[in-house]
């Protein structure tokens, strides 16, 4: 399973909680998460697409 440093975990608590728009029910399920997004990256042509727009607009800029 992949693993966040702390650091890393408390970087995107730190931008889920800059906004009222999140409510995160769990920060352990966070690595699998990630794990679940990078796999939908790499298998997932409009997954790409939309990561790759996102950027664009940095809508992503804050995150790991």
């Amino acid at each position: 399973m992949l693993n966040l440093s702390q650091k890393k975990r408390n970087s995107i608590g730190n931008i889920m909680s800059k906004t009222n728009e999140y409510n995160i029910k769990d920060m352990a399920l966070a690595d699998q998460g990630l794990k679940r997004i990078n796999w939908a990256k790499n298998h997932m042509p409009i997954m790409r697409n939309l990561i790759s727009r996102l950027e664009k607009k940095n809508r992503l800029k804050a995150l790991p």
